[in-house]
């Protein structure tokens, strides 16, 4: 058997990942924009909120078919054409600029085309990925995937921060459309298939056939349940900050950005440590640990004197999170049998994901009707209780490490 190459000698590995780290600097700049704008134009931490909630409304609605997709059609095809129609969905913002006055309803359409592609997108990249590496690889390039997450994050925010301005309003949308534009191409370089070759007549399987696969593995089950859970609680994570800064601290939207610079440092510190810390710890502390940590720092941000102490406790967190994701990640895709990969990848999304929108717009409104104090409380309190139920799981306390 001829051993995998290693992936950095990988070339159809290094396009997907190139091209996928292009493409998150222009969501992460769009992302930070986006409810920006709107906070400046309405005054209003819930309208901010429902545009960030926006673009997941789309997860919920569409994930299940976009499984079923995966499993049918060229994978890599349903990648190239969700770029194409981002680009478009970007570029038509700086249109409206050119022509007229931009509205927030235009920024909500453009949200949720953007969402919508997202979920093609990324159902189809994740039930791909073991078609460009070995499975025994997944875990490091997860933790390639974290990195990526936290380059676009410490770039794209003050990238945003510098180039939103009244006269400039249109380069971040420009530059978005621009990093979609290079990941169909890096997409289009790629040589191998991204979904097993299947027989002639051979029925794709059934949603209750993934359904019935996922409700018989009990770790996987809670863990699906568990990231769900942390995305709602966590999904108003860049929101919050925002708001404390902006209305309280009275910061700059500079300032601003730099709170999401500092929270990307600490997910790259996080993705370059976490194999490491996972092969010491094993995959039960690994979890148990990280949902204590989180526990803990969160309420931080109510003690936050200044944005600098925000962005450092953000930091904390983002190291945390990825060190987390890289290990509960991994696991379920080195288990997921080809023919199932695009529909199980599409029920994990939709509970995760399908929370984001939720949590987002409940952020938004807590924000606005309790304040940021109590908002933080009640999310702290529901932290606790996840590292709990985590710490009692037996299926989590007796798991084997997926990490080598």
């Amino acid at each position: 058997m001829t051993a995998p190459l290693p992936l950095h000698r990988n070339r159809d590995y290094l396009l997907l990942w190139s091209g996928q780290t292009v493409s998150a600097v222009g969501s992460q700049i769009s992302g930070f924009v986006i409810p920006l704008l709107v906070l400046i134009l309405s005054r209003s931490p819930a309208q901010a909120g429902l545009a960030g909630a926006l673009e997941g409304v789309p997860y919920i609605l569409f994930s299940l078919p976009a499984g079923a997709l995966a499993d049918r059609v060229n994978r890599k095809s349903i990648m190239i054409v969700a770029d194409v129609v981002r680009a478009g969905a970007m570029l038509s913002i700086p249109l409206v600029l050119a022509v007229g006055h931009l509205t927030i309803p235009q920024i909500y359409v453009v949200a949720v085309l953007e969402g919508t592609m997202f979920t093609f997108f990324n159902i189809a990249e994740t039930s791909s990925l073991v078609h460009v590496i070995s499975r025994d690889q997944l875990p490091t390039a997860i933790a390639r995937q974290e990195t990526t997450w936290a380059i676009s994050a410490l770039a794209g925010p003050p990238l945003g921060g510098i180039l939103f301005a009244p006269a400039r309003a249109a380069l971040p949308f420009l530059a978005d459309a621009v990093s979609y534009v290079v990941s169909a191409l890096s997409l289009t370089a790629i040589r191998r298939s991204f979904q097993a070759d299947r027989q002639a007549g051979e029925p794709a399987p059934r949603l209750r056939t993934a359904l019935e696969w996922l409700w018989r593995q009990p770790l996987l089950r809670f863990l699906t349940v568990f990231s769900a859970a942390g995305d709602l609680l966590f999904s108003g994570i860049g929101l919050l900050p925002m708001v404390v800064a902006r209305q309280q601290m009275h910061a700059s939207p500079f300032a601003i950005s730099l709170i999401f610079s500092l929270a990307a440092v600490g997910g790259l510190a996080g993705s370059a440590l976490s194999g490491k810390v996972a092969r010491r710890t094993g995959f039960s502390r690994a979890v148990i640990g990280s949902s204590w940590i989180l526990a803990v720092l969160y309420p931080l941000l109510a003690l936050a004197p200044n944005p600098a102490a925000l962005g450092l406790i953000r930091g904390g967190m983002s190291a945390t999170v990825s060190m987390s994701n890289t290990v509960r990640l991994s696991y379920p895709l080195s288990l997921i049998p080809d023919p199932l990969q695009g529909r199980v990848n599409s029920i994990t999304g939709f509970l995760a994901y399908g929370s984001l929108p939720v949590g987002q717009f409940l952020t938004g409104l807590l924000l606005q009707d309790i304040g940021a104090t109590r908002t933080i409380l009640l999310i702290t309190a529901c932290l606790f209780v996840m590292a709990l139920a985590a710490t009692l799981n037996p299926d989590v306390r007796r798991a084997a490490s997926p990490v080598s």
